[in-house]
């Protein structure tokens, strides 16, 4: 009895390093969910290996940075490292890469200042509990991504996608 009372306890109090330990895993969630929805949007063609190989190598420096690395540095390393990482296993060009960064992301900071603004309203908290207090987090994180994924399903069940980057004019890429 007192080994669960001390696992709730832990879930449900501010506890920074163990909101890091259970969010490490669900890195290669967002990562996949993430390049699903930028290779069905900007339709860029892989195979299962391609696919494999950026979940992979993207996770791994996911995990590293946001394990390793202070907060400033990891996110500026991980903005240089995925469209880089996206040009080399994807054989696209620069531009379809930043899009394909761009694109998930202002997904994931939209949908996560929305369920951050109804958990504050629902359950009377403060931002920093609802960073730190693995309870809270852990909701957060699987309605972010579970809304990430209803995203994809929506956009590829109606074959979204943007006109393709690679018929645009120098001068116009210079431009964009």
């Amino acid at each position: 009895m007192n080994f669960l009372n001390n696992i709730w306890l832990s879930m449900t109090t501010e506890n920074e390093i163990l909101t890091k330990i259970i969010g490490l895993p669900f890195i290669f969630i967002e990562v996949t969910i993430s390049m699903l929805l930028f290779t069905s949007i900007l339709r860029i063609s892989a195979s299962k290996k391609q696919k494999i190989i950026y979940i992979l190598i993207t996770s791994f420096i996911g995990i590293i940075c946001s394990a390793f690395i202070p907060k400033p540095y990891s996110n500026i390393i991980t903005l240089i490292a995925m469209p880089i990482t996206v040009m080399l296993v994807f054989k696209v060009s620069i531009l379809k890469a930043l899009f394909a960064e761009f694109l998930p992301t202002i997904c994931i900071v939209v949908i996560e200042m929305l369920i951050t603004q109804i958990f504050l309203v629902i359950f009377h908290c403060t931002y920093e509990m609802l960073a730190y207090v693995p309870i809270y987090r852990l909701s957060a994180i699987i309605l972010i991504y579970l809304l990430l994924f209803v995203i994809y399903i929506i956009i590829s069940h109606h074959h979204f996608n943007m006109t393709s980057f690679d018929n645009i004019s120098k001068k116009n890429k210079f431009m964009l």
